[in-house]
């Protein structure tokens, strides 16, 4: 098999001969799958592939075998003079002298040969020196002492020099100096923390010392003026004169212009100063300390574009949403997601992993998501965790405990305020024949509704029934939701050293919600292992195992119900059972006895690398990457009995034939990749670089469920202790594979002018042979303007670069893994044969289509970076645009068909958008802060999509030429004065066509004063949505869109003397909310309870300038003043505080005493407090929806050690 790979070739036919074997292995791969596919029926067609090894011949082992040969075959002796002569690039800081000679054994291919006892190779130095020769980067290695050096077949021997403090350069004058004091002192940072590695100099003599690990130095001078000069990587240097004294303390600036901040970009790095497309990278900061275990709610508001919306804070059923610049496609597509280069399952598997392990995350938005071609369609997002640093092991711990509360509660009357409101409904609903108000009261009764509006508690005897009923004050929100206390934990090791380097980590968090009568939260248990080694000079392998268990559990019903039934029953009967005087509910017992949920989720992830440096500036590499997910689901429903008040009789049993229901799904995902990168820089000027690469991928799903009703043993839920009489199982199996080539190329002269061209070819198994290969590119250009003379003459700005980019990337959603097969369905029979019988049928299960191929995704984007005041204060202004040109869709064809026909390209979709975000970090003596703001905004537009005309009152998901998700509401004219103007109104638009009117033309439905008044916006003389179904007719207009519009996040950074502030506003500028569901307005069900917030504010004839209509009990009546109308509709603007965070950190002295690198204390809090424009008392992250389950607020206390 590996004859090609034979060590006889050269480097060249070695290359050659890997990229062919690669291409050959891609077809028959896809040819597989493809010849796979179509031998299967509907029933067996989804069916396991052999698992690794039919991916891909291109094993990792291969790669590795090719990276072996090619490096065999390199060879190159360089003589004596050459080895010391050889240019190279070194920066390192806080690295031992024996680390850095190792790196330059590397970069120079030299072997050196030294004694550790005579040289210091075991001192710790900071070093920055870019394209010197290796005797010149020696000389400064080893600075203040002076080495010799001489070659011994072909290695560089290294010894110390006679007379080595003094370096004779203007011997001379060195040979007659007299030291007469020695100064002392301390090194620290901008937060007075010690400096180790500092380079000390008298500036013009090459004396010189280094500071300890401590931050303090030594210095011998002479009696006379001097000037130290003090250096640091990364910091400015610093000049201080001494005068007399013999006592320093030196406090180094950071220099923000020498931090390259380097950038994860697809497929590799680049530095920040020199990018060309729209990517936002955030740090660990901002999952630092934070009262959550899920790190996509920590992403909430911190990235300009992308926007994190949920619809609950139950852990682990937050019912999160992550959009990158809006919608993609109208069945809304998730960023990918990938971890350590390998793409996750599932976007929830970032709920999943420790958000303590995140070192970065970088946020492709444009074009340069386009290296990831087919899968990018909803943008990228990379996820890198932490890998060891250090040479000494660093142990750190993290734990915190936290507090949960309830944050805005929906206000829900008590049993007295809901009988007040029942009270004034009664008299809105019926007239007499004179059209005199009457009172009605639909339940209860006029003198126990009276007793409750009283505020009393009392039994009430049924004079029919003689059932003895209970009425008392029982606000089932207090009875449900209370308070809980969470916790989570952290260990960390880390560390390195000249051969490898490792971090190891593991975590635990236990987060419960507020709900009180049962257990609803999860709990995660986290462990990594990332190892990086060494192999050889040129040879490194990096690695990273880890694996994440989580475990949601809650109950199976009544989740969010307990609004539902007015506050006028106590939850427990004379006898202490569950009590229902209502029709068979009680939410408390719903929750608590009906059943459970419990959903574990393992997935393990192993991903590798492996890279050798061929020649200078070329270098190979081949990764793997495994994941395996094991999905385990058991729900259950349980029975349970309600009594009457005396318990005398069962008024219901609930779930009498409990079903238990167990799901289990195995999923393993396979990822292999070979790359070549190549970069050269020409003249100092001139920087090229080259990737080119394949990757191969293979997904694979195993699915088993099986059902059983009537569990016959109380308190046994398990599948055996449930009847065998009724039962079913189902299951399945399916697998789909893509094939890619990437590539990009990058140019750029004097870092100043830009250029980037990326491309991928994708070839997918989900197409028919014929289509399922693409490509897609991006292209970018930028200018870095501040390098300009006539930018720097201005002396304003640090930094200032304009980009553009325009790039296509590719989707796949909603089209399944076998879609271009036809299937056959053998159910049915029909007379048939030469002695008639009935014989078993088969036809076709449906339509398909062979032409379909991938979404294309258009993305265009203009930007602006600036920094000004050294770069004190940075930001970055974006324009984009995003189409997608071949959008997969459902098209409507005459009923002749006489079929569903299959998706086809034919929808597009465009979203228009800009970002804006600004820093500002500064310091005012020891006093650091910074002040961050980020606000972005798009909106998006269905251009075409066959079929989708119509439209209908309230939101409407799609109609072409409008937003996503549009809301088409009545326009209204104030409320109806008196009974002849409601009449006059009823006269005029019924005339034509009853129309909606038609719901009120019984004596006891007719509208009345009070009511809205719907506007006729068509003229058509009746009130309908749609008209006569034309565009224009109908009398709905298009108000907006439900999405958050104007989202924007506030970072806000303090430190000082060893305390810290950090805290983090996250909002909302604009977004409509049409209320869904029975909390839409009062008594849509006469019997629920109503939303206090009413009260005083509905229409009465002593009140008619009021904000709402009258209050009714007819549904009818409520739906017609409280549903589809614009006045309806509320407008959301809202701001809460994400995170706040207050710490301090115990003095060094202090921790050294009891032998801690660092003790640490903080209090931490989670959506502690929001300003909001909800009018109904609802959480503004809530949506629509009517769920009642609160939305919490976190306060967590926490300690940091670090050993």
């Amino acid at each position: 098999m590996f004859e090609h790979l034979r060590s006889e070739c050269s480097p060249k036919t070695c290359a050659n001969n890997v990229v062919h074997f690669l291409q050959n292995e891609a077809g028959l791969f896809l040819s597989n799958l493809s010849r796979s596919n179509k031998n299967k029926t509907m029933k067996k067609r989804i069916q396991f592939i052999a698992p690794i090894g039919t991916i891909m011949k291109v094993s990792f082992i291969q790669i590795v075998l090719a990276i072996i040969a090619a490096t065999y075959t390199y060879g190159h002796v360089a003589n004596a003079q050459e080895l010391l002569m050889q240019k190279v690039s070194v920066s390192v800081e806080q690295k031992e002298i024996r680390s850095v000679l190792t790196q330059l054994e590397a970069k120079a291919n030299v072997k050196f040969v030294y004694s550790s006892r005579s040289l210091p190779v075991s001192r710790k130095v900071s070093l920055s020196v870019a394209n010197k020769t290796v005797s010149e980067v020696l000389d400064e290695l080893f600075l203040p002492d002076r080495i010799t050096y001489k070659i011994v077949k072909e290695r560089i021997v290294l010894t110390m020099a006679a007379n080595a403090s003094v370096i004779p350069d203007q011997q001379e004058k060195k040979n007659v100096e007299v030291i007469d004091r020695t100064i002392r002192g301390k090194v620290t940072d901008e937060k007075k923390e010690a400096l180790p590695g500092v380079n000390i100099a008298i500036k013009g003599t090459t004396r010189g010392a280094i500071t300890d690990v401590d931050g303090n130095f030594a210095i011998d001078a002479p009696d006379e003026p001097v000037v130290l000069v003090f250096s640091f990587v990364g910091y400015i240097p610093q000049e201080i004169s001494p005068g007399n004294s013999t006592q320093l303390s030196v406090s180094l600036q950071v220099d923000t212009k020498a931090l390259n901040e380097v950038i994860v970009v697809g497929y590799g790095e680049r530095k920040k100063e020199t990018l060309t497309g729209a990517i936002t990278q955030i740090g660990e900061e901002v999952f630092k300390d934070r009262a959550v275990s899920n790190a996509a709610l920590s992403l909430q508001g911190e990235v300009p574009g992308l926007t994190i919306t949920r619809t609950s804070s139950r852990p682990g059923n937050e019912g999160l949403s992550i959009r990158l610049r809006g919608e993609s496609s109208i069945t809304g597509v998730d960023p990918l997601i990938i971890i350590d280069g390998i793409p996750v399952i599932g976007t929830w598997e970032l709920n999943q992993i420790n958000p303590n392990d995140i070192e970065s995350m970088s946020v492709l938005k444009d074009a340069s998501a386009a290296i990831y071609g087919a899968r990018a369609a909803g943008g990228v997002i990379l996820v890198t965790t932490k890998r060891g640093k250090g040479e000494k092991m660093q142990i750190t711990y993290n734990a915190n405990v936290r507090l949960n509360t309830i944050g805005i509660r929906v206000p829900y009357a008590n049993m007295q305020t809901w009988a007040q409101m029942y009270q004034e409904a009664s008299v809105q609903d019926r007239v007499d024949a004179a059209g005199n108000p009457v009172e009605w009261f639909p339940q209860w009764g006029k003198e126990n509704i009276e007793r409750m509006a009283n505020g009393e508690s009392f039994e009430f005897t049924n004079p029919t029934t003689r059932i003895v009923s209970k009425y008392e004050s029982n606000n089932w929100f207090d009875a449900l939701y209370g308070r809980a206390v969470s916790q989570q934990h952290n260990v960390g090791l880390r560390g390195s050293n000249a051969k490898s380097s490792y971090m190891f980590s593991l975590g635990f968090a236990n987060n419960k919600s507020v709900l009180r009568p049962a257990y609803d939260g999860e709990k995660k248990y986290n462990a990594r292992f990332n190892y990086d080694y060494q192999i050889a000079k040129n040879i490194k392998l990096e690695t990273g195992l880890s694996y994440d268990r989580r475990m949601v559990e809650n109950p199976k019903n009544g989740i969010g119900n307990g609004f539902f039934d007015a506050p006028v029953f106590p939850i427990y009967n004379s006898q202490g059972q569950y009590y229902d005087d209502y029709g068979q509910r009680n939410p408390y017992a719903m929750v608590k006895e009906g059943g459970r949920v419990n959903n574990a989720e393992g997935i393990f992830r192993l991903n590798t690398r492996l890279s050798a440096e061929i020649l200078k500036g070329l270098k190979i590499s081949g990764t793997a990457g495994i994941v395996q997910r094991n999905g385990w689901k058991s729900s259950y429903n349980r029975t349970y009995q309600l009594f009457n008040w005396l318990g005398t009789q069962v008024n219901s049993t609930q779930y009498p034939d409990p079903e238990i229901v167990e799901n289990i799904a195995i999923t393993l995902y396979q990822n292999y990749g070979a790359f070549v990168d190549y970069n050269k820089v020409i003249g100092n000027d001139h920087n090229f670089g080259l990737m080119v690469g394949t990757t191969a991928e293979l997904n694979e799903l195993k699915e088993v469920e099986a059902k059983r009703t009537k569990l016959e043993f109380d308190g046994l839920t398990d599948l055996n202790t449930a009847s065998n009489n009724i039962q079913t199982n189902k299951g399945g199996a399916s697998h789909w594979g893509l094939v890619s080539y990437v590539g990009r190329f990058n140019y750029s002269y004097k870092e100043k002018y830009l250029i980037e061209a990326l491309g991928r070819r994708d070839g997918s198994s989900k197409f028919h042979p014929d289509y399922r290969w693409s490509n897609f590119y991006g292209v970018s250009a930028g200018w870095r303007l501040s390098e300009e003379s006539f930018i720097k003459n201005l002396g304003v700005f640090t930094n200032l670069k304009v980009r553009a980019s325009y790039g296509e990337t590719g989707g796949q959603a909603n089209i399944g893994n076998y879609d271009y097969v036809s299937g056959i369905n053998t159910t049915g029979t029909m007379l048939f044969g030469q002695t008639a019988a009935l014989q078993q049928t088969a036809y076709l299960s449906g339509m398909t289509s062979l032409t379909r191929t991938w979404e294309r995704i258009i993305n265009k984007n203009v930007g602006l970076d600036f920094g000004i005041l050294n770069n004190k204060i940075t930001g970055s202004f974006d324009l984009f645009q995003k189409r997608n040109v071949g959008m997969l869709i459902d098209i409507t064809y005459p009923q002749i068909l006489g079929a569903t026909a299959p998706k086809s390209n034919s929808g597009e979709l465009k979203v228009d958008g800009w970002e804006f975000a600004v820093n500002w970090r500064d310091k005012a003596g020891e006093f650091r802060y910074n002040i961050g703001f980020q606000l972005s905004d798009n909106h998006n537009k269905l251009v075409s999509m066959e079929g989708k005309e119509t439209w209908t009152a309230g939101t409407v998901a799609q109609r072409q030429g409008y937003a996503l998700n549009s809301i088409f509401v009545y326009k209204t004219d104030g409320y109806f004065k008196d009974q002849e103007e409601v009449n006059a109104y009823q006269a005029t638009y019924t005339s034509v066509k009853a129309g909606n009117l038609s719901a009120h033309a019984a004596a006891d439905k007719k509208l009345r004063p009070g009511d809205v008044k719907v506007v006729d916006l068509d003229g058509n003389g009746y009130i309908d949505p749609v008209g006569d179904g034309t565009p224009g007719s109908g009398d709905v207009y298009y108000y907006g869109d439900r999405s958050p519009h104007y989202t924007f996040g506030v970072n806000l950074s303090a430190d000082w003397k060893g305390f810290d502030f950090s805290a983090f506003f996250q909002g909302v500028g604009k977004q409509y909310l049409l209320r869904e569901g029975n909390a839409r307005g009062p008594f849509f069900r006469n019997y629920l309870n109503v939303n206090s917030s009413y009260i005083g504010n509905t229409w009465t004839p002593e009140n008619t300038d009021a904000e709402y209509p009258r209050l009714s009990f007819d549904n009818d009546r409520n739906n017609w003043n409280w549903r589809f109308n614009d006045v309806n509709v509320q407008k959301l603007t809202y701001v809460r505080l994400k995170s706040l965070v207050v710490g301090y950190t115990l003095p060094k002295a202090f921790s050294n005493k009891i032998k801690t690198e660092r003790i640490r204390f903080y209090f931490s809090g989670n959506d502690l407090f929001e300003f909001t424009s909800v009018k109904d008392g609802f959480d503004p992250e809530q949506g629509p929806g009517d769920s009642t389950y609160p939305f919490i607020r976190t306060w967590s206390l926490g300690l940091d050690l670090t050993f």
